[in-house]
Parts: C-alpha cells; sequence; structure tokens
C-alpha cells in the first residue's frame, strides 16, 4: 500500500479541504476522471495507515509540496500516470483547476513518515485531488 503524508489536505466533495489522516468512511472526495475529463465526487470507504521508511517530496512551480510514498501514482501531463519515485523536474502536473504546473523538485526524504491512503468506492474513478494546489493522484 501506500499513502499520503499525514497532514496534507484533500479537497472533499463540497469543495472544502479537509486533512488526510481526519477523513472517515462515507466522506465524499472530489476526483477527477482523466479518460473522461470528468470531475465529481466519490465516497472514501476505506482509509489505510501505516508507516513509510522513506517518502518522496514534490515540489511544483507554485511552490506547493506533495510528500508521498514512493508508489503513489502521479497523472503527468507529459506521460500520463508515473510513480512518485520515477517523477523527474520539468515533469506536469495538473492542478485543482486542470491547470499545468511543472515539477521543479523531487526528492527522496529517508525519514520514518506516517502516510494515509483513501479507497475509494467508485472502481471506474480511481485519482482523487490532492493538496492546496490539486495534484492528482490514486
Amino acid at each position: 500500500m501506500s499513502g499520503i503524508k499525514f497532514g496534507t489536505k484533500v479537497v472533499c466533495g463540497n469543495g472544502e479541504r479537509s486533512i488526510i489522516n481526519e477523513i472517515e468512511a462515507g466522506t465524499y472526495v472530489t476526483t477527477y476522471n482523466v479518460a473522461d475529463s470528468l470531475k465529481t465526487s466519490v465516497i472514501v470507504s476505506e482509509i489505510v495507515k501505516e508507516v513509510e521508511s522513506s517518502v518522496i517530496s514534490i515540489t511544483v512551480n507554485s511552490g506547493d509540496i506533495l510528500v508521498c510514498s514512493e508508489n503513489i501514482e502521479v497523472y503527468t501531463v507529459n506521460s500520463d500516470w508515473k510513480l512518485a519515485k520515477d517523477l523527474q523536474v520539468n515533469d506536469v502536473v495538473l492542478n485543482l483547476e486542470l491547470e499545468e504546473r511543472v515539477i521543479e523538485d523531487v526528492e527522496v526524504l529517508n525519514e520514518s513518515t506516517e502516510v494515509c491512503h483513501l479507497v475509494l468506492e467508485s472502481a471506474d474513478i480511481k485519482s482523487y485531488i490532492v493538496t492546496n494546489n490539486g495534484i492528482l493522484i490514486r
């Protein structure tokens, strides 16, 4: 399993942002189905919390930072879905408004980090928008 660092905000179905490790089953989160170019809300069915021995820190040109497990998939405009550990400087991601953001730094942090993974009810929509800048992950 893989996840997003505790304390990271996720965009909920009502547009508000909630801290990922405080979200409960039954909460709606905002999702974006890349194949259908459709933004919608999906119910969280399960929350998985764990500790990772190392994580990836991703900084985009807006200054926002996402810290996640190396096996989280991040949507990139230039290569579709990529594992966080395979991201490179100048890869382009999308924000909440579906605007492009350029990755400026990718760093491996070898430190014990609590992460959280949201399992969504819909099998068709596997991406959700995370952090204040809205990076799409699954």
